[in-house]
C-alpha cells in the first residue's frame, strides 16, 4: 500500500488478468442496416469502458481522497484506512470527519483498508465491522485487510463498471419498446397534424403545372378558368401537402425518439453525455422514418383524392394561389387525415416496431454477453461478518 492519494494494487491471479485483458463489448454485425445499436454504442464511451476493464489486468487503482464534486467513473475504489490499534472513538471520529461517509456519488465503491499487526485477518474484519456496522451496511462498504491480495477488489471494480454499462443498454432496450414508440408517435401526431400546420404546409407548396410555374400564396394570383386545370392543380397540391406533412411528421417522430434517448443518457450516463450525443447525430433515423411515414401516407392519397370536392370553374375563375382556396384544399386534407388518424398511428407503430426489432435484438444480445462476463467477476461475499451479533 502506497502513500499517495492514488495508487495501483497488483492482482495475483493469472486467470483473472487474462479475463480482464480479453474483455470486449461485442456488437452484432448488421448486414441489413436495420439496427441502430452500433451507432448508439460505438465511440469514445465504449472505448473507455473496454479500456477501463482491461486496465484492471495491470492492477486496481485505489484512491484515498476525492473532491466532493469530482466526476468519477463507475467502479472507482475509494479507500479509508482503519488501524485496529487505534480503533475506538478517535478512529471513528476520523472516519466521519474525513468525508468518506458523506460522498453521495453512486459511482464510488467504498473500501475500508484494515491494518492489524497482531490480529488475524478475519478477526480484524469482525472488529471493524462491529465498530462501523451501521455505515458498512448503509453504504455497502467493502472490508479489505492490507495483507489480503486485491483480486476481489479488482473483481468488484469490474463488476461495478459492467453494471453501469449494462444498465444503460437495458434502458436502450426500453427506449425502443412499443409503449415508448407509441407515446412518441401520438405526441408527434398531435403537434404536426393540426389544421393550422396543414394549412401552413399547403400555403408553402410550390405548384408547377404543364411546365408552368404556378407558385405559392406568396406569389401573384394564378387564375384558372377550366375545371380540368383546377382539378389537376388540386391533385398536385393535395399530393405535395401530404408528402410535406409526412416528412414533418417523420422528422418529429425522429426528434421524439432521439430526445427520449438523450433523456436516458442524461439519467444513466450524465458524465458521458457529450460523447454519446456526438454519435447519436450520425444515426440515420430521419431518412428511414421519413420514408416509412411517407409510404403510409401514400396509401391514403388515393382515398383523399377520391373523396375531395372539386369546384366547378365554369362561371368564375379560381385563384389557386389564394389563401382562401388553398385553405379549402388544406382543410379537406386535414379532415381526411383525421378520419384516418387511428389507421396512421397503428401503421406507423407497426412499421417502427418492426424497424426497431433488430435494434432491440442487438441490445439484448449485448446485455446477455455483459451479464455473462459479470457473473465471472462477482466478488466473494463478505456477509459472514454481518451475521455476528454485537
Amino acid at each position: 500500500m502506497e502513500g499517495g492519494k492514488t495508487w495501483r494494487e497488483a492482482i495475483l491471479s493469472e486467470d483473472l488478468k487474462t479475463l480482464f485483458k480479453r474483455f470486449e463489448v461485442q456488437i452484432p454485425n448488421d448486414a441489413s442496416g436495420k439496427s441502430f445499436a452500433g451507432k448508439l454504442l460505438k465511440g469514445d464511451f465504449l472505448r473507455d469502458i473496454v479500456q477501463d476493464v482491461r486496465s484492471l489486468a495491470d492492477g486496481v487503482v485505489i484512491t484515498r481522497k476525492i473532491d466532493r464534486n469530482a466526476v468519477v467513473k463507475p467502479g472507482t475504489m475509494y479507500a479509508f484506512e482503519i488501524d485496529i490499534g487505534r480503533m475506538g472513538d478517535k478512529c471513528y471520529k476520523d472516519l466521519t470527519e474525513s468525508g468518506f461517509l458523506d460522498q453521495a456519488n453512486k459511482n464510488l465503491t467504498r473500501v475500508l483498508l484494515i491494518k492489524a499487526k497482531s490480529i488475524g485477518v478475519i478477526d480484524a474484519k469482525l472488529i471493524v465491522y462491529g465498530n462501523c456496522k451501521y455505515d458498512v451496511d448503509r453504504l455497502d462498504i467493502y472490508l479489505q485487510h492490507i495483507y489480503e491480495d486485491f483480486d476481489e477488489i479488482a473483481k468488484l471494480s469490474a463488476y461495478k463498471k459492467i453494471s453501469y454499462y449494462r444498465n444503460f443498454v437495458r434502458e436502450m432496450i426500453d427506449t425502443f419498446s412499443t409503449y415508448n414508440l407509441d407515446r412518441v408517435i401520438i405526441k408527434s401526431m398531435d403537434r404536426v397534424l393540426t389544421r393550422e400546420n396543414i394549412r401552413r404546409v399547403c400555403f408553402e407548396v410550390v405548384v408547377r403545372h404543364d411546365n408552368n410555374y404556378v407558385g405559392t400564396v406568396e406569389n401573384t394570383a394564378y387564375n384558372c378558368r377550366y375545371s380540368g386545370t383546377v382539378t389537376r392543380i388540386k391533385e398536385i397540391l393535395t399530393e405535395e401537402t401530404l408528402c410535406d406533412t409526412a416528412r414533418k411528421l417523420g422528422s418529429e417522430i425522429c426528434t421524439g425518439i432521439l430526445m427520449h434517448i438523450e433523456s436516458v443518457v442524461q439519467t444513466t450516463l450524465s458524465a458521458e453525455l457529450g460523447k454519446i450525443k456526438s454519435d447519436m447525430s450520425t444515426i440515420i433515423f430521419v431518412d428511414i422514418i421519413n420514408e416509412t411515414v411517407a409510404q403510409i401516407f401514400r396509401t391514403i392519397y388515393g382515398v383523399i383524392i377520391s373523396v375531395t370536392t372539386f369546384f366547378s370553374t365554369i362561371f368564375r375563375p379560381v385563384d389557386v394561389n389564394s389563401e382562401e382556396w388553398r385553405s379549402l384544399v388544406a382543410d379537406e386534407v386535414y379532415f381526411n387525415i383525421w378520419k384516418k388518424r387511428d389507421f396512421l398511428r397503428d401503421s406507423i407503430l407497426d412499421n417502427l416496431t418492426n424497424l426497431c426489432a433488430k435494434t432491440r435484438e442487438d441490445f439484448e444480445f449485448i446485455t446477455s454477453k455483459l451479464e455473462k462476463f459479470q457473473k465471472r467477476v462477482i466478488p466473494e461475499d463478505q456477509k459472514q461478518c454481518k451475521y455476528i451479533r454485537y
